[in-house]
């Protein structure tokens, strides 16, 4: 990851000195926990990737990219509020599986007579607890709840992709998936936030 990403952002945002309503939502995970993220910034031309694989000191330099980047994003969110109105979605539930690719295998297997019945969707593929997610993204909220400004409005995916009496966070609504893989939405699943962004937008400009 390059710092100048950020900066990238907010300048191109700062050009236009009225103000906007900014949406931002991320891989979290990937931004916040991932173990091999390192900023490019750290790594000097004289540091080729083999040494960087070799290098004793990686760990350490794995969690300073972790650490300066959480740094720069929240930097990054507050200057953005000061002059803007910003729609913070927090992380989305996630299938364990790619579900939508299993779901096109799994036609392809139907073709043929022997597989016809065999499954390549299992139904724990379809749905997760919502209290694992919960647990599981515990740190990232965290990060999200502690980042301050009268500005930021938040959206939790997981309110409207989960139900909290049956503890059920479903990936496939009425026979329509709404997750591509483990991260982006489909159409379907697009319309199911969108909705929700919407009414946010309305709220704050009204």
């Amino acid at each position: 990851y390059n710092k100048s990403y950020d900066e990238t952002i907010s300048n191109f945002l700062d050009k236009s000195k009225d103000q906007k309503i900014i949406i931002i939502s991320y891989d979290y995970r990937s931004r916040f926990e991932e173990e091999n993220f390192i900023y490019i910034n750290d790594v000097t031309k004289k540091v080729s990737p083999l040494e960087l694989i070799n290098n004793k000191n990686k760990k350490k330099l794995f969690k300073k990219g972790l650490k300066d980047h959480k740094y720069d994003f929240t930097e990054m969110l507050v200057n953005l509020a000061a002059k803007n109105k910003i729609i913070l979605i927090y992380p989305f539930p996630r299938p364990s599986k790619d579900i939508l690719q299993l779901s096109h295998s799994q036609n392809i297997l139907k073709k043929i007579d022997f597989l016809k019945n065999y499954s390549l969707i299992k139904k724990e593929y379809t749905r997760s607890s919502l209290k694992e997610f919960l647990k599981r993204d515990k740190n990232i909220f965290n990060i999200l709840d502690n980042i301050k400004h009268k500005n930021i409005h938040r959206i939790y995916p997981h309110k409207y992709f989960c139900d909290i009496k049956s503890d059920n966070c479903k990936f496939v609504n009425e026979g329509n998936y709404l997750f591509y893989d483990n991260l982006h939405l489909t159409k379907q699943g697009s319309k199911k936030i969108n909705s929700v962004i919407l009414s946010a937008v309305n709220k704050i400009e009204n």
